[in-house]
């Protein structure tokens, strides 16, 4: 054999031997992407939201088994909301409200447990609509709160709940401008965590251990909290696990971002 025919033989080899060895790369280039791919496909969970009912407050009278404690004045409303007491013995400390509109009263219900001085009472345009809701947050028991909102439709001239929801928490949880409100357990087990958001027309409601199939679930934040305060500083953490696992995520516009616990 020539020299030129080995020298083509060994051209012709070399370039066998490069085209196996790319082709192997490109289909454990493409192993390595899939896995990857699907990798992340479970770093980030599409939370559910569903539909929270919006509630139209009962047209009452007050009768003889309340007395009058204080009065609110909702001037944006041209109203006032009243704060009533049981006239009993008891002294229970419930207090209930009642707004009055147009020389009518519509209930409100228990507002707090511990008398008028535990209320906090806020006007917050929560709908981004340029009017305000009546927002209420009291506690009803030693470890759980309650808030509403309470709006007035003007076309249906009907005031309505919009939300009630227990042992709140009105914080940014993702950084976006926009408060979200969370519901969490304190001291119930196990724990939960609901995120209450706004969607333009009524409230609807993700729970996160619903959207992940998990057991559990907890809020976490690197400051001491208030369900009476609103927080806004973005380093929320929320944990959610079951017997064998727990996992941890940051909330982003509607969805559940895996985070690494430090």
């Amino acid at each position: 054999m020539n020299t030129s025919k080995r020298n083509y033989l060994s051209i012709v080899s070399l370039v066998l031997i490069v085209l196996l060895v790319s082709t192997v790369m490109l289909v454990n280039s493409r192993k390595d992407s899939s896995v990857i791919s699907s990798d992340n496909s479970k770093q980030t969970i599409d939370l559910v939201f569903k539909p929270v009912e919006i509630e139209p407050l009962k047209e009452v009278e007050i009768t003889d088994e309340f007395k009058y404690v204080d009065t609110i004045e909702l001037k944006c409303f041209n109203g006032s909301l009243h704060v009533y007491a049981k006239n009993d013995e008891t002294e229970s400390g419930e207090v209930y409200g009642f707004i009055e509109h147009n020389n009518k009263f519509y209930e409100v219900n228990v507002i707090s447990a511990y008398g008028v001085e535990d209320q906090n009472i806020n006007l917050v345009d929560v709908t981004k609509d340029g009017r305000n809701e009546l927002q209420l947050i009291g506690s009803l028991g030693s470890t759980y709160a309650e808030l509403k909102i309470i709006s007035y439709d003007a076309n249906d001239e009907q005031w309505i709940n919009l939300l009630t929801m227990g042992t709140p928490y009105i914080v940014d949880l993702d950084g976006d401008g926009v408060n979200e409100y969370i519901g969490v357990s304190t001291g119930s087990m196990p724990g939960f965590v609901d995120i209450y958001r706004w969607n333009g027309e009524f409230f609807v409601k993700a729970s996160v251990t619903e959207s992940t199939n998990n057991i559990y679930a907890n809020l976490y934040n690197n400051q001491v909290t208030s369900e009476h305060k609103s927080i806004q500083d973005g380093s929320w953490i929320i944990e959610t696990g079951n017997n064998d696992k727990s996992e941890f995520y940051r909330y982003e516009l509607g969805k559940l971002v895996k985070t690494i616990q430090n």
